[in-house]
């Protein structure tokens, strides 16, 4: 979970709340790992990586809470 985030007023949701709950639906049902029948598939989710994402999130959530406004290629950014 890494980046910058707008708090956008085209969409319903913040983007890394949305990212880490698709990541977790996908720690809840993996699925068929490919990777053994198609080589260089990714694997499924390991499970070190979802037992990691709620500390990401909090993490994530105090950095963004943390930011202000930043003006790039002349657009006001507004972040927190």
């Amino acid at each position: 979970m890494v980046g910058v985030e707008d708090d956008r007023r085209d969409i319903s949701f913040q983007v890394h709340q949305q990212f880490y709950k698709d990541l977790m639906k996908k720690c809840d049902n993996p699925g068929k790992d490919i990777s053994k029948t198609w080589p260089g598939a990714a694997p499924p989710i390991s499970k070190g990586a979802c037992d990691a994402l709620p500390a990401c999130l909090k993490i994530w959530q105090q950095h963004k809470a943390q930011l202000g406004n930043v003006q790039l290629f002349g657009l006001t950014i507004r972040f927190g």
